[in-house]
């Protein structure tokens, strides 16, 4: 079975694909919280919500089933997680509909290219 890890700060499972010494290098922390659990393919993203996003969108393009779902939708089952739902963000650790403390907008502007670029 092939394994993807998708990363964006070391300690995501798949970035032990990535040295240890380049994490320790460039990530604050890196050396406490690097992972080192390889995977066969790692996608390294600004945020791993945007590769996670980039991954499902191509595979859902690939699949021939419909797109992601639109900036508008997607925004609102980030905030329906976070008022309903165990999400909390994971930088700031507070329920609210942030992503690695950036807020909607940050997000939005991003997961419109990558839905853009897909289509």
């Amino acid at each position: 079975v092939p394994t993807i890890g998708i990363g964006d700060g070391g300690n995501e499972i798949g970035m032990g694909t990535i040295g240890w010494d380049v994490i320790h290098q460039n990530i604050p922390q890196g050396g406490r919280i690097a992972c080192r659990v390889a995977t066969q393919h790692t996608i390294v993203a600004g945020v791993s919500n945007w590769g996670a996003w980039a991954l499902a969108g191509l595979w859902r393009k690939l699949a021939g089933i419909p797109p992601l779902p639109g900036v508008r939708e997607e925004s609102d089952i980030l905030e329906l997680m976070a008022r309903e739902g165990p999400l909390v963000d994971g930088v700031t650790g507070r329920r609210l509909a942030t992503v690695d403390g950036l807020a909607w907008y940050h997000h939005a502007r991003v997961y419109g290219q990558i839905v853009e670029a897909l289509r």
